[in-house]
């Protein structure tokens, strides 16, 4: 097992233990050492430390979870942060950016939410995690069966529309731009999202 680093500055050695250890205890292990905010996941059988996101990236996150929210059938809201997760000591452990789920489970005093009471997830693609997001959290959420899996990638102004997880993969991906309106499929039919706001992380300045 190891610890996978994106844009974090915590040493791998941080997570070193004497004797075996499950995935989950590495990542809790890892957790208590770091400061707020920071993220840690199970994927793809690493221990995946990211750090705390830049403004613009939470933007995004914000601006989805308020036009989707009111939008919602009753019984349902948006949230985060939240571990997304089966019980197993070496599962998979996800932290999107947004998730929709019951509004009962904001009551739980849990760290970890089944992944059958995911309705959607959100993902922003940071400049230094896209392969994470592209590549990796499909895998990880068509295999916990997560209807919805939308990308936004402010780095190229891309959106990616996932949906009808089967087999471990999701049947159905859809490539959108900013500026497009994205429609949500079933559970979450009728709900959409106006990107017309949406734009492109600046350039990094020449020097």
């Amino acid at each position: 097992m190891s610890v996978a680093e994106i844009d974090a500055p915590v040493p791998a050695e941080e997570a070193e233990h004497q004797g075996p250890m499950s995935l989950r205890a590495l990542a809790d292990h890892v957790a208590e050492k770091l400061p707020a905010g920071y993220r840690v996941e199970v994927l793809g059988g690493e221990v995946v430390v990211s750090p705390i996101p830049v403004n613009k990236h939470t933007w995004f996150a914000h601006e989805i979870m308020y036009q989707v929210r009111p939008q919602l059938p009753d019984g349902l809201t948006t949230f985060y942060p939240v571990g997304v997760g089966f019980n197993g000591e070496d599962d998979e452990l996800a932290v999107p950016d947004l998730v929709v789920l019951p509004i009962e489970a904001t009551e739980e005093e849990i760290h970890r939410n089944p992944p059958d009471t995911i309705e959607f997830t959100l993902e922003v693609v940071s400049k230094g995690n896209a392969l994470r997001d592209l590549r990796a959290k499909p895998i990880t959420y068509a295999r916990m069966m997560i209807p919805i899996y939308l990308i936004v990638d402010p780095r190229n102004g891309s959106l990616i529309l996932h949906s009808d997880p089967r087999d471990g993969e999701y049947q159905a991906v859809h490539r959108m731009a900013f500026g497009e309106t994205v429609k949500l499929p079933d559970p979450l039919g009728g709900v959409e999202i106006n990107t017309e706001s949406f734009t492109k992380y600046a350039k990094p300045k020449s020097r």
